[in-house]
C-alpha cells in the first residue's frame, strides 16, 4: 500500500487517505477484495468519502465507487472520537468535546451538585471524569488559546454550578477552582499537555 499518503487502522475501523482519487479508488477496491476473500464483507452503508480540495477550493468533488454506486460523501466524520472536517479546522471537534463533556456532566450531577459532597470530592470527580472528556484530542488542535479559553469557559460553568453559585456572586475562577481543589484551569492544562506531547515528538525524530 506504498501508493496511500496515510491509512489509520483500528479493529474494524478504516480509514485511507491519498492524494490521487484514482490511487485511492484502486487500494480501496483491493482492500474490499482482500477482506472479502478471508470472509469479511465492507458494509455499503457506513463507509463514507470525504473530499478536500486544498490546491483548487472551488473544485468538484471526484466520486468513489463501492459495488458499482457511489460512495456517499461527507464534509465531515468521527474517528475514535474526533471529528475531522473538510476545511480542516477544529471548530466541530471543540463544540463535539464540550458537548460530551456537558453529557458526561449531567450523568453525575447529582454528585457534583451535591449539598452533601464535599468540595474536595466533587472536583476530584471533575478532574476524573469531566475533564478528560473536555480536553479529549485536544492536543492536535490548532488555535490552541481560543480554543483553550473555550474549554475555560466551559470548564467554570460547571465548577459554578457544582459550587451553587453564578457570575453574579462575582467569585473570581481562582477562587472557585481553589474550593474544588482543580489546581490549574483547562487551557493552562490543555498547554502543558500539548507541549509535552510536542517535546515527545521531537525527542523521537532527532
Amino acid at each position: 500500500m506504498d501508493e496511500l499518503l496515510l491509512s489509520v487502522l483500528f479493529a474494524d475501523d478504516v480509514g485511507l487517505a491519498s492524494e490521487s482519487v484514482a490511487v485511492l479508488q484502486d487500494v480501496f477496491s483491493r482492500w474490499k477484495c482482500a477482506l472479502e476473500s478471508h470472509g469479511l464483507k465492507i458494509s455499503e452503508s457506513k463507509p463514507e468519502y470525504m473530499f478536500l480540495p486544498f490546491s483548487d477550493a472551488q473544485a468538484t468533488s471526484p466520486d468513489i465507487m463501492l459495488n458499482g454506486r457511489v460512495m456517499p460523501k461527507c464534509t465531515s466524520f468521527k474517528y475514535l472520537g474526533s471529528i475531522l472536517n473538510q476545511r480542516g479546522g477544529c471548530e466541530q471537534d471543540v463544540n463535539h468535546r464540550i458537548t460530551v463533556a456537558w453529557l458526561k456532566w449531567q450523568q453525575i450531577s447529582t454528585v457534583l451538585c451535591g449539598k452533601r459532597v464535599p468540595p474536595k470530592l466533587k472536583g476530584r470527580m471533575y478532574t476524573t471524569v469531566i475533564r478528560p472528556a473536555l480536553t479529549y484530542g485536544a492536543k492536535r488542535w490548532t488555535r490552541y488559546e481560543q480554543f483553550g479559553q473555550d474549554l475555560t469557559t466551559a470548564e467554570m460553568k460547571m465548577c459554578r454550578m457544582s459550587l451553587g453559585v453564578t457570575k453574579l456572586d462575582r467569585i473570581r475562577s481562582e477562587r472557585i477552582r481553589g474550593s474544588l481543589q482543580i489546581k490549574e484551569s483547562a487551557a493552562e492544562k490543555f498547554s502543558r499537555d500539548r507541549n509535552d506531547w510536542f517535546e515527545r515528538v521531537d525527542s523521537q525524530h532527532p
